[in-house]
């Protein structure tokens, strides 16, 4: 096979190499949303290890002597799939607080030193906090209620100073 003078040779087929922006982009992808895609696996396979769909498709066996078989049938008609589906969605529960908690502290507009995002005000008083900020405040969030001077907007900020 002869190549014509006006072609380049060709020696096959070439990787084309992603750049290192592209191979930064996407492990920023997924390390940025890392926790929320742990998040929603642990909610899926909660909920499918509390559906129970194991017995459809493990037959019972009263005499079974392999270790294999005993373990498929406790996780089909033992409770054993929704043992590891409450566990699944106990940590799913944890996930979320965690998520919730780093969202919150990342994210500037809950600051204090923010001011009121109605009228954009830097004079907050403290006022009285309600359920929800101690509720928060319990997850690891020091959340203080505050009201502005100016046009009296009421809500919880988290105070730099309780950290």
């Amino acid at each position: 096979m002869a190549s014509s003078p006006d072609l380049p040779p060709t020696h096959g087929l070439k990787r084309v190499k992603k750049s290192r922006s592209q191979r930064h982009a996407a492990n920023q992808w997924l390390s940025h949303y890392r926790l929320p895609l742990a998040l929603a696996g642990c909610l899926v396979g909660g909920c499918l290890f509390l559906l129970n769909p194991w017995d459809t498709f493990i037959p019972f066996n009263e005499r079974a002597n392999s270790t294999w078989v005993n373990l498929e049938t406790w996780l089909a008609y033992a409770g054993g799939s929704q043992l590891i589906g409450g566990l699944l969605l106990l940590a799913s529960f944890l996930l979320g607080i965690f998520w919730l908690r780093r969202t919150m502290l990342y994210n500037d507009r809950f600051w204090r030193r923010s001011g009121c995002p109605k009228c954009g005000g830097d004079e907050l008083r403290r006022t009285q906090r309600q359920w929800r900020d101690k509720l928060l405040n319990q997850m690891g969030l020091p959340v203080r209620r505050y009201i502005c001077a100016n046009c009296h907007w009421i809500g919880g900020r988290i105070d730099e100073g309780h950290l």
